[in-house]
């Protein structure tokens, strides 16, 4: 039988496989949703891009729970907070889970905590993040953030064009040191530029609608057996062979300079250094190595910087904001000083600023993909 052949029959009976699994699993009726077409049900409804706005228009016209059928996969919708509030999070013991995204065995991001399936690792991988960022140590980290910010502030009045790498160098400073102890003073860093190139590619790969198999959230099985070489996959492929080789290197480069200054016992006090400190003492493993190594991949993240460029944008489009929150500070403040975190109480316009911007304009879409347990 030719390649072409057994390709071809290997799609054919992953689809029919999916179809009835899907009609022998049926129980209730779904929620309401656009209607599909036979075998492939809602592929061409799917938006490859900003499918919140398109949800939302369905949303009108079927409520705020709606259901598709792609491929014979079951996705069903929610265009409500409350819906979202009773299901996701009072209900989370059945909804906890997460959907086997093919992508993420591709492209080595199923390390990340957020995207693991709910269980025993994830559980641990969890507690090992709540310990360092849970409300009742936030203030330890006040300083190191109040000096960065200090650094950001002096780096924006000495040349403002380019605030947006000094908003790229901000987290990445705050992130680089409490991680592994590494003092970034440049956007020039290595390490920062590794960072945030693995982590555009790596949104260039999950979400929904940046490519073939993400529009197509079914064959996560066809994924694995189709050849690389698969027309419509090779892309795909290559992009995420790409972000594994740096996603690698993003984790292992500082981890193992932590490692290197431990042994030479001139290493800074990092969370990394604490980690295997603990494992040392213990004389085992506590936390493995490959989930230490995996902070990097939890922690990092783009948001900081889109929040940031969105500050701009909106004192740009709303000055009389920017105004009113100018004088606010001037009042409390006064500028004999910088504000720091005990004036925040007495700040409320500047607070309420603060959060309307993630209610004006999200870096990306908040709801991930949920399944049930």
């Amino acid at each position: 039988m030719s390649e072409f052949l057994k390709n071809s029959f290997l799609v054919a009976s992953a689809v029919l496989v999916a179809i009835y699994l899907g009609k022998k699993r049926r129980r209730l009726p779904y929620p309401p949703g656009p209607k599909g077409y036979p075998i492939i049900g809602n592929l061409l409804d799917i938006p490859t891009g900003f499918q919140w706005k398109e949800y939302t228009e369905w949303g009108k016209k079927y409520g705020d729970l709606m259901y598709i059928n792609v491929l014979g996969a079951h996705l069903v919708i929610i265009n409500s907070e409350e819906i979202a509030d009773e299901l996701v999070e009072k209900r989370s013991s059945n909804y906890n889970d997460r959907p086997d995204i093919a992508v993420m065995n591709m492209n080595g991001w199923e390390v990340n905590m957020g995207l693991k399936h709910y269980g025993n690792e994830w559980r641990r991988d969890r507690r090992v993040l709540h310990q360092r960022f849970r409300r009742e140590a936030a203030s330890s980290l006040h300083p190191l953030e109040l000096a960065k910010s200090r650094a950001l502030l002096q780096n924006v009045l000495r040349d403002p064009k380019d605030f947006e790498g000094h908003f790229k160098l901000y987290p990445s400073a705050i992130i680089f040191y409490l991680l592994y102890g590494h003092e970034v003073e440049s956007i020039e860093d290595p390490l920062v530029d590794l960072t945030f190139e693995t982590i555009y590619l790596f949104s260039g790969s999950v979400f929904p609608g940046t490519n073939i198999i993400n529009v197509f959230p079914a064959p996560a099985f066809l994924v694995r057996h189709l050849p690389k070489w698969t027309p419509v996959l090779k892309d795909v492929h290559d992009l995420c062979e790409k972000n594994k080789i740096l996603l690698g290197r993003m984790q292992g480069i500082p981890f193992d300079s932590v490692k290197r200054h431990m042994a030479q016992d001139t290493a800074v006090q990092s969370w990394v250094s604490e980690l295997l400190e603990q494992n040392a003492a213990k004389g085992e493993e506590v936390v493995p190595e490959a989930v230490i190594k995996a902070l990097g991949a939890s922690t990092f993240a783009g948001e900081m910087l889109a929040y940031m460029m969105t500050f701009v944008l909106a004192m740009v489009n709303f000055p009389e904001a920017q105004k009113r929150a100018q004088a606010e500070i001037d009042e409390v403040i006064g500028n004999e000083r910088l504000p720091n975190f005990e004036d925040r109480a007495c700040l409320p316009y500047v607070e309420a600023l603060f959060r309307e911007l993630f209610r004006w304009h999200g870096p990306a879409p908040l709801g991930d993909y949920r399944s049930n347990v």
